[in-house]
């Protein structure tokens, strides 16, 4: 396959909460890669890893990247320095 970009997932020092970032290349961009790899992941965090919560953030300017985040379940819960910082909770059983 094609190499498109990277995710990552990795656990913060609370416990059951994630830190995620996900990139894909420009070549690929607009092709509904981002939200399939958003999708991805937080079905992973959640149903393999146990998450309760995931965690994002990135530049305020990014309007395509807060739409793809918002799109998949993030909120957002403080924008400072021009950064806005994001969450996605576990939906309860």
């Amino acid at each position: 396959g094609t190499f498109l970009g990277d995710v990552i997932l990795f656990q913060l020092d609370l416990p059951g909460v994630y830190e995620m970032g996900i990139v894909v290349y420009s070549a690929y961009r607009g092709k509904g890669y981002s939200q399939e790899g958003i999708r991805l992941l937080l079905e992973y965090a959640f149903e393999e890893m146990g998450a309760k919560e995931v965690t994002n953030c990135f530049e305020a300017s990014r309007k395509a990247a807060l739409k793809i985040h918002q799109e998949a379940g993030f909120q957002i819960v403080k924008e400072a320095e021009g950064f806005l910082h994001l969450s996605a909770k576990r939906l309860e059983d």
